[in-house]
């Protein structure tokens, strides 16, 4: 990252941390208008891995707003101090909250689509902690929570029975994995109300791998999907991207490029935005977009794409590094398919350039 960069967020943190302090100046400690640029400020914090901060504000505004504020509005503070915690690894803490954040659910009208969420997020939670059978009772309450909200058909339910089938499957129970994975592929009409095709996208996806036998994928897109509201919590996010980057990556693999393209390019919207232009992931993003586009022949949407990732690695690496090697050949080879030749010539000699230097430099240490 670049020192302009670095001052970019440096001052965002800044401006964060006054808001916090001029409410609390202006309102008092025990506000809950301090609650709002608490939670933006955790939001930071937890941006750049700083989660005990995090954890520390967000436990405040928890406290503040179960003083005084609805159930409604406890329950985002709620549900993002239970993702801090699942990140710090304090499964026990994040199992607490969640309850509380269902409990608060469990109050409001017209609650199932979000009381599902609460459960699914709870069931994840069980599921770290290789609590299965536990996992297993709340997918079901989550289930029926969904086809209350959606119908019979929702592939949010589809997905929980495909977690069902998972958590079975961990627990040695392949008659009962069978019989779920069935339930997740018998309604095949149209998906429920207020779904779209990313929902559906995932449902496949997961089918596939689950009947590919590949359990670990399997759960890798559970936990992502199902299990984690991290793109609806946080979706300017270093682990929200990294959530659309390994998505992408396993419908590239299944050769799904369509969604495979939306992911990827999701990921690098959002890592453009919340890492900066000469982060690593960036290129990371930029190479993977770049790569698919040149396997369908897409010399055209490629070349923007490989220039980012030229220029991000440059920026995160310098000049003489392997890997701006690597993606300086990738540009050479798309130069020669468009019969730009000579210009590919060029590059291909500074490419071995870089690498003949980078050996002489390992020789010499």
């Amino acid at each position: 990252m670049t020192a302009i960069d670095e001052r970019s967020k440096a001052a965002e943190l800044e401006a964060a941390e006054r808001a916090v302090n001029d409410t609390e100046q202006k309102q008092g400690k025990d506000s809950v208008a301090l609650c709002q640029p608490l939670e933006q400020l955790a939001a930071l914090y937890h941006r750049d891995g700083l989660y005990a901060k995090a954890e520390l504000l967000l436990r405040r505004a928890v406290d503040i707003l179960g003083k005084t504020a609805t159930p409604c509005d406890q329950v985002q503070a709620l549900s993002r101090l239970g993702m801090v915690y699942r990140t710090e690894g304090k499964l026990d803490d994040a199992e607490s909250v969640y309850l509380r954040s269902l409990a608060a659910v469990e109050q409001m009208e017209n609650n199932e689509r979000l009381r599902a969420e609460r459960l699914c997020c709870l069931a994840g939670v069980y599921a770290e902690k290789k609590e299965f059978g536990q996992c297993q009772e709340v997918l079901k309450k989550a289930t029926a929570a969904f086809q209350a909200a959606f119908g019979q058909q929702s592939c949010y339910s589809r997905l929980c029975c495909m977690a069902l089938a998972a958590a079975c499957q961990h627990e040695g129970k392949s008659g009962d994995a069978d019989e779920y994975f069935e339930r997740s592929r018998t309604d095949v009409g149209p998906g429920g109300k207020d779904e779209d095709g990313d929902e559906r996208a995932l449902l496949e996806l997961v089918q596939n791998y689950y009947a590919q036998g590949r359990y670990e994928d399997t759960d890798t897109l559970l936990s992502q999907s199902l299990y984690s509201d991290e793109q609806q919590l946080w979706p300017d996010h270093p682990r929200a991207a990294e959530q659309w980057q390994t998505r992408g990556d396993l419908f590239r693999a299944q050769g799904r490029f369509e969604d495979a393209e939306r992911c990827f390019k999701q990921a690098l919207d959002t890592r453009q935005r919340v890492l900066g232009p000469a982060h690593p992931e960036v290129a990371e993003s930029a190479m993977s977009l770049a790569t698919m586009y040149l396997s369908q022949n897409r010399c055209g949407d490629a070349e923007p794409a490989l220039k980012i990732a030229l220029k991000t690695r440059v920026r995160a690496f310098g000049a003489e590094n392997p890997a701006v090697a690597a993606c300086i050949e990738t540009y050479a080879s798309l130069l020669k398919r468009t019969k730009r030749g000579a210009i590919a010539s060029k590059l291909e000699a500074r490419a071995r350039d870089i690498r003949t230097h980078l050996v002489w430099e390992a020789n010499r240490a």
